[in-house]
């Protein structure tokens, strides 16, 4: 490696270049002046035609071929005269002469190019021509826009006057379009053989074709139908009454309802067909039903309701002497029920949130108390009922955990876990309170509503069981029951 630097910059039998011209101050500051100024100009060069190249756009490739050569040509031709420079002082002779090699061969293959590309260029227009060939296409563009206005002024007449003769009817299309459109009515005409001559809308997926020049019976509407409307239509052709009914009208996704208005149609006093307008109710036969599903439900709701707001007054006030105290804990377990209906309702009684659910139920308690109860467990969707008796268990623990248990004291804590157990296609959950921390449990003597709510009503409702266990390092609730409930 040494040897070949010292092949290329330079040798002890070389001279630098200084040595020729004597030292003399004068040419050495002439010489490597000149040199570097000429090949800092060299270098701008080549930066300008970049900084061009990348600026200029719908240049052809050749054109950019050429461009990228020159740069290159006379960035080589810098690098020369700054090989110049530092041959005043190194004898970096065989560098200098590899760096001119290297220029000379970019110089030949750059002239080559120049001379190839010379017919071409020539065949290029001068200004001059260009200018001529501008000035030309000025004249035929003017031409064709004086053509263009010509013909726009005749369409513009045209089209007053085509718009003269029909705006009535435009109008009058639209209006008839924009009532239908979308409405769910169909208007539709028949003759005395009840045959259809004319309709507009008809009910998808059918199509106006496929009514035109036949009757309802061959369209082959069910019996059910055709019983409600041919009677109808043949009483306005006999009366010339306008008469309203209401039939079905199967369809792919379903049997569908329509209201259907009935007038004659009358030509030199004589009745010549009917005029029908069938009005789609489908929707609203649909919300008939679902309202009176929905009062069926509400009504079984409220018995139930009713049902276990009875119980929890009686059980509240079997061991209870002051009205007082039963106010206070029946208002207490009437506002658990209703956190639980509240939460059921927002979910159109769809079911509620495990989770959700527990943390209305501990939204009373005081910041410090909340903050010592953990929750964890995996989303869980409970059913109406397990959602209501769930609530009513969670508000008895955490009052009897507020009052005697963990969280009567400093340094209490309260985890709410639950898991699911069994099968996927038959899941079971395990909701378990557990207490630490709080003062030694000692199991009462007697047995309130409070216990027999967690040990027997709530694990009864839910169809599951329950575990009730006064250990003295902390209170633990356990009930397991079936999900979907």
């Amino acid at each position: 490696m040494d040897s070949l630097l010292q092949y290329l910059f330079g040798a002890a039998a070389f001279m630098p270049h200084g040595s020729c011209l004597l030292w003399r101050p004068d040419l050495v500051a002439l010489h490597a002046g000149s040199d570097a100024l000429i090949a800092l100009a060299y270098l701008a060069i080549p930066l300008a035609i970049l900084s061009f190249l990348k600026r200029r756009e719908g240049l052809r490739p050749v054109e950019r071929r050429i461009a990228y050569l020159f740069a290159l040509f006379i960035f080589l031709c810098a690098l020369t005269h700054l090989s110049e420079v530092v041959t005043l002082w190194f004898p970096a002779y065989v560098a200098q002469g590899l760096l001119k090699a290297a220029t000379a061969i970019v110089s030949l293959y750059t002239a080559m190019t120049v001379w190839s590309l010379v017919p071409s260029f020539l065949s290029l227009l001068s200004p001059a021509e260009l200018q001529q060939v501008n000035e030309e296409l000025k004249s035929e563009i003017a031409a064709h826009r004086e053509t263009t206005e010509k013909l726009r002024k005749a369409e513009t007449e045209l089209n007053r006057t085509l718009d003269a003769r029909t705006r009535e009817l435009r109008e009058t299309s639209q209006r008839f379009d924009l009532t239908l459109r979308g409405s769910g009515i169909t208007v539709f005409q028949q003759d005395r053989d009840l045959t259809y001559t004319w309709m507009y809308n008809p009910p998808a997926p059918l199509t106006d074709e496929a009514f035109i020049g036949r009757s309802d019976r061959e369209m082959m509407l069910p019996e059910a139908t055709l019983a409600s409307v041919e009677p109808a239509k043949r009483a306005v052709l006999e009366s010339g009454e306008t008469t309203v009914v209401e039939v079905p009208f199967p369809s792919a996704e379903g049997d569908r309802w329509f209201k259907l208005f009935i007038e004659p149609l009358h030509e030199a006093e004589a009745i010549t067909g009917i005029a029908c307008v069938a009005i789609d109710i489908t929707e609203e036969k649909a919300v008939e039903n679902q309202l009176r599903i929905v009062l069926r439900e509400l009504t079984h709701r409220t018995k139930n309701i009713l049902m276990i707001v009875q119980a929890i007054a009686r059980q509240t006030a079997r061991n209870i002497e002051s009205p007082a105290e039963f106010i206070k804990r029946f208002s207490a377990r009437l506002s658990a029920l209703a956190g639980a209906h509240d939460i059921l309702v927002n979910r159109a009684w769809a079911g509620a949130s495990l989770e959700e659910l527990i943390d209305d139920q501990l939204a009373y308690l005081p910041e410090g108390p909340r903050e010592a109860v953990s929750i964890e467990g995996p989303a869980i969707e409970l059913g109406a009922n397990q959602a209501q008796n769930l609530a009513l268990a969670i508000h008895e623990l955490s009052t009897n955990a507020t009052k005697f248990g963990a969280l009567s004291s400093e340094g209490g804590t309260v985890g709410i876990r639950w898991r699911l157990e069994g099968e996927p296609d038959a899941p079971t959950l395990l909701l378990v309170w557990q207490e630490s921390g709080g003062p030694p449990v000692v199991e009462p003597e007697a047995s309130g509503f409070g216990r027999l709510m967690l040990e027997k009503l709530v694990p009864d409702a839910i169809s599951g069981r329950a575990e009730l266990d006064f250990a003295p390092q902390g209170l633990r609730w356990q009930v397991r029951f079936p999900l979907g409930g």
